[in-house]
């Protein structure tokens, strides 16, 4: 094994290992070394190998990743070199609407101003317009209130020559003046066959202007207009209209569709062309007859189909399939929230009919158009608050004994005139049955006209076949659909007080028909029947049938 020699001293020194022997442990000296077994050595060598075997797999991983990795960079260098023209062309097409962006912004930036100007002086020439209209009626109203009040309680008639006094005498002439001109246009159509539907003092709207005044509003309107028309003629080509702009990026679309998707442009869409669009509409008037559609304009036309191929598959998570959806809702709702508060006046039956078609379309056509959505629902509250008001400042039904109307000529008129106003009134909030919740319209209508107005002045007076078309047409206005679901043989709550006049007419016709000679017998009769007819229609069943029982069937034999 390994050679030693005896030192004298008795210490041993190894020739082949070189140690000093001080470092020497006593059990070696000594002679005693450790046992070492075969299969410890084999263990350790095992040991040895795995753990080289281990560097060695991680090495030639390591290799394989590298040798992968050269592989793919080979290869992307030379598909790099293949689509370095394409990447080319991205980069320039990249730049190139960057530049255009910042331009277009630039533009729309400052044209704003001028947007904004225009549809604020457009907004307040309608909002003046209507609000004169309804100023004159209030104004007409309270001369025909004062002229008949001041008959009654005989006060003082102010001087003839006095300012208040030619003022007010002039505006009657003129409400006289309307007034014959939509009777003769009554009796025109009449006559011509156009209309077979009996008319009654104040059903029609009085929003007719002076020659004067229409003069001066269009003579302003045609300028806005004319204003709006020129706002980008001084702009290039590129961005001076709607359908320009949209090519530029209907052809980013098409031509690298995933930086379109991964850019949100479709997001920034209804923003971007919203200048174009409010310039558009300027002119439009949502509440009028002749108001052209929104379907029809040109900004429509353009977008409706903006970003698809003929052919072409949607896919239903591209933005731009609500493109349209979404220009309604940021754009246009807040238009109609404007002529709702401002323009819209609900006592005219032509313009609620208008606008009622125009929000029930929206709720029809368009997804982003629910109860749900904020500008929807600031859109409904405006229509309350304006319908509210209107129940508030314009319902004026007077209350004149039979006396009083004898001794002053015209006094039932105005009476009469008044009652068909809140009936159209109640009409016309009624229109909005498909919109407005039943519970809110009934607050409106029943306990803030019918019952509040419309009842009182039908109970201050005698029943008679006016009385019958009064009721008739009160019954007519409401919805059908209040009734259908109702369970039981009782009407709404809301309706009973109308209820009990309508029985108490029956129960007082009765009553009077053996006094009556036989036409007037069989008259008395038909009213009956159509009383209890009108109960039958308010699903009053207990009402119906009581009044019913009550009265023999031989007085109700024709």
């Amino acid at each position: 094994q390994y050679g030693t020699y005896t030192i004298p001293t008795g210490t041993t020194y190894s020739t082949n290992t070189g140690l000093n022997v001080d470092t020497v442990p006593d059990v070696i000296l000594k002679g005693e070394l450790p046992s070492v077994t075969i299969e410890q050595i084999k263990k350790r060598l095992k040991s040895r190998l795995d753990s080289a075997e281990d560097v060695h797999r991680a090495h030639q991983r390591e290799f394989e990743k590298l040798t992968d990795d050269l592989s793919t960079s080979e290869s992307t260098i030379t598909n790099g070199g293949k689509s370095l023209p394409l990447l080319e062309r991205q980069y320039s097409f990249y730049q190139q609407m960057l530049s255009y962006v910042r331009d277009l912004v630039d533009c729309l930036s400052e044209k704003m101003l001028s947007v904004n100007r225009l549809e604020k002086q457009m907004n307040n020439l309608l909002s003046q317009r209507n609000s004169n209209l309804i100023e004159r009626r209030h104004a007409d109203i309270r001369d025909e209130a004062d002229q008949y009040s001041m008959c009654k309680t005989s006060t003082t008639q102010l001087p003839y020559n006095s300012v208040v006094a030619q003022t007010t005498r002039l505006r009657v002439a003129e409400r006289e003046a309307r007034r014959s001109r939509r009777r003769r246009t009554r009796e025109t159509q009449h006559m011509n066959g156009n209309t077979t539907s009996i008319h009654n003092d104040g059903m029609s709207s009085d929003d007719e202007l002076t020659k004067t005044e229409n003069t001066k509003f269009k003579s302003e309107y045609d300028k806005l207009m004319s204003d709006a028309s020129e706002i980008f003629h001084d702009v290039n080509e590129e961005f001076s209209s709607i359908s320009n702009v949209m090519t530029r990026f209907e052809v980013w679309k098409y031509d690298i569709n995933s930086s379109y998707s991964e850019a949100y442009v479709g997001l920034c869409l209804p923003k971007l062309f919203g200048p174009y669009i409010r310039l558009e509409m300027l002119g439009w008037n949502p509440i009028e007859i002749e108001a052209c559609e929104m379907e029809t304009m040109q900004w429509y036309k353009s977008l409706v189909f903006y970003g698809f191929k003929t052919g072409q598959k949607t896919d239903p998570k591209d933005s731009d399939v609500t493109l349209i959806p979404r220009i309604i809702e940021k754009l246009v709702l807040p238009k109609i929230i404007y002529f709702v508060e401002n323009v819209w006046d609900p006592v005219s039956t032509q313009q609620s009919i208008q606008l009622v078609q125009l929000v029930q379309e929206m709720f029809d056509d368009y997804p982003t158009v629910h109860p749900n959505n904020k500008n929807t629902q600031l859109l409904l509250n405006a229509l309350l608050l304006r319908m509210r008001k209107s129940v508030d400042d314009d319902v004026f039904v007077p209350m004149y004994t039979k006396q009083h109307m004898d001794r002053n000529e015209g006094a039932d008129m105005f009476a009469e005139r008044q009652f068909w106003m809140t009936v159209k009134l109640m009409g016309n909030i009624l229109q909005w049955h498909d919109i407005i919740a039943p519970v809110v319209l009934q607050e409106l209508t029943v306990d803030g006209l019918l019952n509040r107005y419309l009842l009182l002045s039908l109970q201050n007076s005698d029943f008679n076949d006016s009385s019958l078309q009064k009721c008739q047409m009160v019954v007519s206005v409401f919805p059908k659909q209040w009734f259908i679901e109702l369970s039981g043989d009782q009407t709404l709550p809301c309706l009973e007080p109308f209820c009990r006049y309508i029985i108490h007419a029956v129960n007082t016709i009765h009553q009077s028909m053996s006094s009556l000679i036989d036409r007037d017998r069989k008259l008395a009769k038909d009213f009956m029947k159509q009383l209890l007819k009108m109960l039958v229609n308010l699903h009053a069943m207990n009402h119906a049938i009581t009044a019913t029982n009550a009265i023999s069937v031989k007085d109700m034999k024709s």
